[in-house]
């Protein structure tokens, strides 16, 4: 797939998705010729309500397709060229992809420092995992000041900024967020996306699956819509923003201009 054909910009795909098809249970489709690119560097977003396929979308990438009675059908899934739609989970870390699961699903018993500690299991080395603790640590000054709190304890917020932070204890090149602004209040919904812009500044590629489509397209540089297991639109970020189908069933603006 060409990297200018989806994204205007050229350069590696971090991830490719060519026509996949996916089923449960032998016979229920669950997403029917799926094609997407997520560019390497960038921001790629994908839309759509519950149900439209986003869930199985990621459990096919993350490799946990299996675990929950699907099965892939055809077309394929590669990272960085090669070939992933048979990898187990683990080995899909290994190659640098880390994932932040709706709901956060942090361990609520331990505390903020045990959490990351957990981030960092795929990581060999103790210097590196020191050193990459210290470096979120500074990213995030209230990690700090709260690193010996139980995290079951954190306000909303909080568990979501502590599970995009154990999510980034492996360094990955890659790194899946599903819904993360998920039942946050306005304010704080903000600052995911200022810490999500931040990941993406520093040269991480994001994939990023949302229901507020403010958020998502102001953060994406190129967005996928789902609906009904299918690729239904595509396009910029401006564009969409643009387009009235996404104006009216994600924005909100029914009748009105996009500001």
């Amino acid at each position: 797939m060409d990297t200018s054909k989806v994204s205007g910009v050229s350069g590696p795909l971090a991830m490719e998705v060519d026509a996949l098809s996916v089923v449960y249970q032998r016979s229920i489709k669950a997403l029917q010729g799926v094609s997407l690119a997520v560019p390497q560097g960038e921001v790629v977003a994908i839309l759509g309500a519950n149900g439209a396929g986003k869930t199985t979308f990621l459990r096919t990438i993350s490799g946990l397709l299996g675990f929950h009675g699907g099965a892939i059908t055809s077309g394929s899934y590669r990272l960085w060229g090669r070939s992933a739609e048979k990898l187990a989970p683990q080995s899909i870390v290994r190659r640098g992809v880390s994932q932040v699961m709706e709901g956060r699903r942090i361990m609520a018993q331990m505390t903020v420092e045990e959490n990351l500690d957990l981030g960092a299991i795929s990581v060999r080395s103790r210097r590196e995992t020191a050193e990459r603790k210290h470096q979120l640590l500074e990213q995030f000054p209230w990690l700090g000041e709260r690193r010996h709190s139980v995290a079951g304890y954190l306000s909303g917020g909080e568990q979501q900024m502590l599970a995009i932070a154990r999510a980034l204890m492996s360094n990955p090149r890659f790194i899946i967020l599903d819904e993360p602004s998920l039942g946050l209040a306005p304010i704080i919904a903000r600052q995911i996306a200022g810490i999500i812009a931040e990941i993406a500044a520093d040269g991480t590629t994001v994939l990023l699956v949302e229901q507020n489509a403010a958020m998502a397209l102001s953060l994406c540089s190129y967005a996928y819509v789902f609906q009904t297991g299918k690729v239904a639109k595509q396009g910029t970020a401006e564009d969409l923003l643009d387009d009235q189908y996404i104006q009216e069933l994600y924005l909100g603006l029914a009748g009105a201009e996009a500001t």
